[in-house]
This record gives structure tokens, sequence and C-alpha cells, in this order.
């Protein structure tokens, strides 16, 4: 019963967070800001994200990342750690049991020690090629960005932290409520796909639980990128595609 009342308040206040970024004037904020503050602010919001999935008995969405991941790659254990950039990390602690990852983890509200304060947007982009990520994870962050432009900017800049060099692969890692597909007028799985490619990202994995839809990406070579992008006459090939 208490799960039941848990996944109302979540969805609730999810919707409270997309209207805050939405607001035009500081009175539709602070209207919205009330409601939120009511159910506890977004520490709360966390908390109860953090136990919704257990609850509901749902596999966690790094073990299934992790077991997707397995059967398109095969990480070299005498090489450096994987390096995986978790975005929205919240506690940090979702790859601790893969000793061969190496995670950082940021988040705007950090819940755990080891997580560091950071915008994805602000996050230091990496200047040589081993400090770069083989695998960036989004796991339930795009759909709390209210401005559309900003969600498309948000999986354009994941490919600055994956490696550029031939013959090297980087990976994405995305997660979406599935009412994002499945309830949306203007979104659904094939349309994402085709936002995907137009951004450079080859679909290797997608699976949909109950609740959420989560996605295994491959970065495109960069040269293919390129290319794609100048050959193209569709905007979303272009660099100043935005998102919608």
């Amino acid at each position: 019963e208490s799960s039941v009342g848990d996944s109302e308040t979540i969805r609730i206040e999810g919707n409270l967070w997309e209207q805050l970024e939405q607001a035009t004037t500081a009175e539709e904020k602070d209207q919205i800001q009330s409601g939120l503050d009511s159910l506890g602010g977004l520490a709360q919001y966390q908390a109860w994200s953090l136990t919704g999935s257990a609850k509901a008995g749902q596999t966690p969405t790094s073990k299934w990342c992790m077991e997707a991941l397995n059967t398109v790659y095969q990480h070299d254990r005498n090489q450096p750690k994987f390096r995986v950039l978790d975005v929205g990390a919240i506690t940090g602690t979702a790859y601790n049991k893969y000793r061969w990852v190496d995670a950082t983890s940021i988040d705007l509200h950090p819940q755990g020690e080891n997580v560091q304060k950071y915008s994805f947007f602000d996050f230091p982009v990496p200047t040589k090629d081993e400090e770069k990520f083989n695998m960036v994870a989004l796991s339930l962050v795009i759909n709390f960005v209210g401005d559309v432009r900003k969600r498309g900017e948000m999986l354009r800049h994941v490919h600055k932290y994956l490696p550029t060099a031939e013959g090297v692969p980087g990976f994405c890692f995305l997660v979406l409520p599935l009412s994002c597909l499945t309830n949306s007028r203007y979104m659904n799985q094939s349309h994402l796909r085709a936002i995907l490619s137009s951004l450079g990202f080859d679909v290797l994995k997608q699976s949909d639980s109950a609740k959420l839809s989560r996605w295994l990406l491959q970065a495109k070579p960069l040269a293919e990128r390129m290319a794609a992008a100048e050959a193209s006459e569709n905007p979303a090939a272009s660099a100043d595609w935005d998102g919608t």
C-alpha cells in the first residue's frame, strides 16, 4: 500500500520539477516551488526514487546495462578499468560491484560522499585521450530537463566525453520512463531511434520493463558523424539541431 502511495508521489513531484523548468514568471515558479516544498523537496524525491525500483521488484538499471554491454563488448582486464561517467548518480553506488569498472559520479544534489556536485554541462571535458570515458550513463536524467532543446544538447554533449580514436568504442546508457515514449503525442520509439541516429549514436540493445525504457548506445565513428552532417540536408544532422 505504501509502495503505491510513494509511486504516486514520485509521479506528482516529477511533474512539478518539469513544470518548474518551464515556468516563465516569478509567480509561477514560487507557486510550483511551494508544491515541491510541501512534498519534501528534491532530497525526498530522490529518496523515493532510490527505493521505488526495489519495492516494485525491478532489476536495477545498472545491472541491465552491464549485462547488455557484455553481449557486445568484452573489456580486456589487462587494460585500465572501464571508465563510466554516471550522470545523476544520486548515491554513486550503481557500479560498485563491478571491479573492472571505474565510475565517476556526478549529481546536482549528491546523496553520497563520492558523488561530485556538478551539472553535466559544467563537468570538465577531458582534454587527453586517457581521460576520456568509455561510457556515459544518463539514467532517468534527460526526462527531468524541461527545455526540449537542452535534451538534444545533452545527448550531443555526451560525445565530448567519449573516445575519438579509431577502433576505440564509446557507449551511452540511456534510461527514460516508459511513459515518455508510450504516452507522448510527440515521441515514440521509432522517432527516438531516428533522433539518436541523427545525433551520432547506433542502438545496440533496447529493452522495456514495466516502467522504464533502457537503451545501450554506441557512438558512431567521428569521421562517419562528420560526413553525415556535411552531406545531409536534415537539420537533425547538424551541430545546431535544437532537439525538437
